[in-house]
């Protein structure tokens, strides 16, 4: 790495907003990877999208407002949660992988579940909807 002082080192790639730079960067040593750590993913215009974090079991994104966008939890044997959220944080999306069984994904919407169920074992596919309670008020 050439010998430049650290403030001035972190001056430069404070201002590095470009995605494949910043993956290109991560992969080049151990400091600026740690440096990129937590990852910032910008838009093609430099405006910040999201933040990712990775802990040992643990992937998670969060939107610049501090919202979590998607995180996804690595168990024993591949047993993985994923779970995807919209720009208010709620949940918009789940899917659970419980290999060698089956995969679930359940996809919400306003007064809806949607749910697929993959059996691996059998190659077969289940679909069904959970309608949620629907409330109103009328004054």
């Amino acid at each position: 790495m050439i010998d430049l002082p650290i403030e001035m080192l972190e001056l430069i790639l404070s201002n590095v907003n470009n995605n494949l730079t910043i993956k290109n960067c991560r992969l080049a040593c151990k400091y600026f990877k740690n440096y990129f750590t937590p990852l910032n993913v910008y838009s093609k215009h430099g405006d910040l999208l999201e933040t990712v974090t990775f802990e040992e079991n643990l992937v998670k994104s969060v939107f610049p407002n501090g919202k979590i966008k998607r995180e996804q939890i690595i168990g024993y044997l591949g047993n993985t949660l994923y779970k995807e959220y919209n720009i208010f944080g709620t949940l918009v999306k789940k899917i659970i992988f419980n290999p060698p069984s089956y995969i679930k994904k359940e996809t919400i919407s306003m007064n809806n579940i949607e749910v697929v169920k993959y059996d691996i074992k059998d190659c077969k596919e289940t679909k069904y909807n959970i309608m949620l309670g629907i409330q109103c008020s009328i004054s």
